[in-house]
């Protein structure tokens, strides 16, 4: 049989995610930020933050529930948000 086709390699990581400031939203529907991964990570482990949370990385585009950007909440803030899925 013909060999199969590879998918291609996942992009590489050039780290842009880190620098890149992150606002949310808050209940009252008001954007905050921009803020320091590091900031929010700490807010994270304070419990302030819910799962439905408003959230975008950089000073454009939608706001994405912060459940739907990591893949565990050990992830949150520390690792490269995943691009979410289509609601």
């Amino acid at each position: 049989p013909p060999p199969r086709a590879r998918a291609p390699p996942p992009p590489a990581d050039d780290g842009q995610w880190r620098v890149k400031p992150w606002y949310y939203r808050d209940p009252q529907g008001h954007d905050q930020g921009p803020f320091e991964a590091s900031q929010m990570r700490q807010w994270f482990d304070e419990g302030y933050f819910e799962d439905d949370l408003p959230l975008r990385q950089g000073e454009r585009g939608d706001f994405v529930p912060l459940g739907r950007l990591f893949g565990a909440p050990a992830d949150a803030f520390v690792t490269k948000p995943r691009a979410p899925a289509p609601a």
